[in-house]
């Protein structure tokens, strides 16, 4: 807490009661070496996915890795949490992750990681 001279104590900011985050949906839309078609890439430009070069590694592995590597940067922080990923999905698959997760984690916290790029903007 803090107090400052003269003044009323200032409340606490955080809650009385925490909430526990039970689970985390990565959903990964890497599309690894594809430019989006209606957007210049400039030069320099960003190419690090998870302190990784996806472009180092053959495609198909690349989002998968990435994925895996932001899965275990997660479970430093939340280490009791259920973890599901979705590497390069259809919408479908994002809506049953989605379903299925929120199902699971009732009343608590669910944390959606999504990075997607490489694809046009929506319309």
């Amino acid at each position: 807490r803090f107090v400052a001279k003269g003044e009323d104590e200032i409340d606490d900011w955080r809650p009385i009661e925490r909430m526990k985050t039970v689970s985390v949906a990565i959903v990964m839309a890497l599309n690894v070496g594809v430019d989006p078609p209606d957007i210049l890439k400039t030069k320099p430009c960003a190419r690090l996915e998870c302190w990784m070069n996806p472009l180092t590694v053959c495609s198909p592995k690349a989002s998968e890795i990435v994925a895996m590597r932001l899965q275990k940067q997660y479970e430093y922080w939340q280490p009791r949490a259920r973890y599901k990923h979705s590497v390069d999905p259809c919408l479908e698959d994002v809506r049953k992750l989605c379903i299925t997760a929120r199902r699971n984690a009732k009343d608590e916290r669910l944390l959606f990681h999504y990075n997607g790029h490489g694809v046009p903007r929506p319309t």
